[in-house]
C-alpha cells in the first residue's frame, strides 16, 4: 500500500507455500520430491487470503492453487500486452493470425522461442484432470524457468533446456505436441506464441 505523509509503504504481500513446508503445515506432502522454497511452489497473497487457504486446505488443495497461479500469470501477461498495445496504438497479434507454427521437440528450441519475449498460449481443451495437470505443470515450469533465466548466469540455461525437454517428452507420451514461434509485432516488444495440441488435432497434422 502507498506511503502516507508520515509513514512508509506497507508491504501486505505474503509468500505462501502451495505444498506446505512444515510437517504441521497445510497441504504438507512428505513424499514431495521438490524444493519447497522455489518459484514453482510459491504464490504471493495478501494476509487475509493466506490465512484463508491455510485454514481451508480441502477447499484450496495443491492442484487448485497451481491452477489459480497459472491462470493469474496468464492474466498478468495478457494485461501487460494489452496495455502496451493501447500505449503504442498497435493491435496485439493473435494466434489466429499465425497460419503455421513449427513443432518444438527440445528444451533448447522452446527457450529459443520464448526467452526474452512476452508469450501467448493456446491449448486444446483438457478432457481429464490428469491432462489439465500435465499441461498446467508444463506451463508452470516454462514460466518459472523464464523468470529464473532473466536473473541467472548461462549455466542455468543448460538445466532449463534439460528439464523443459523432459516436460515436452511427457506431453508427447500423453499424445500432445508442442508448437511455437516468434510473432511479428510493431509494438517494439518481443512476442511469441506457444500451442499445445493433441496429435489428432487437424491443425497439428497440418503443421
Amino acid at each position: 500500500m502507498e506511503k502516507t505523509g508520515g509513514d512508509r509503504e506497507a508491504v501486505i504481500g505474503e509468500e505462501c507455500h502451495i505444498i506446505g513446508r512444515k510437517p504441521s503445515g497445510s497441504r504438507h506432502d512428505p513424499e514431495a520430491n521438490v524444493d519447497l522454497d522455489t518459484y514453482d511452489n510459491l504464490v504471493l497473497l495478501c494476509r487475509n487470503h493466506h490465512k484463508l487457504i491455510d485454514d481451508q486446505p480441502t477447499e484450496y488443495g495443491i492442484e487448485r492453487l497451481k491452477r489459480i497461479k497459472v491462470n493469474h500469470e496468464k492474466w498478468v501477461r495478457d494485461t501487460l500486452d494489452e496495455n502496451v498495445a493501447r500505449q503504442t496504438g498497435q493491435e496485439k497479434p493473435t494466434l489466429d493470425e499465425i497460419t503455421l507454427l513449427p513443432r518444438i521437440q527440445t528444451g533448447k528450441e522452446l527457450l529459443g522461442v520464448v526467452r526474452g519475449a512476452s508469450w501467448t498460449v493456446d491449448t486444446d481443451q483438457s478432457e481429464t484432470e490428469e491432462e489439465a495437470q500435465l499441461v498446467s505443470s508444463f506451463l508452470e515450469q516454462l514460466a518459472g524457468w523464464c523468470d529464473v533465466l532473466d536473473h541467472s548466469g548461462p549455466g542455468i540455461g543448460v538445466r532449463a533446456e534439460f528439464y523443459l525437454g523432459s516436460e515436452i517428452q511427457a506431453l508427447e507420451e500423453s499424445g500432445f505436441l508442442v508448437f511455437g514461434g516468434r510473432m511479428k509485432s510493431s509494438s517494439g516488444w518481443p512476442e511469441a506464441a506457444i500451442c499445445i495440441l493433441r496429435e489428432t488435432n487437424t491443425a497439428a497434422s497440418a503443421a
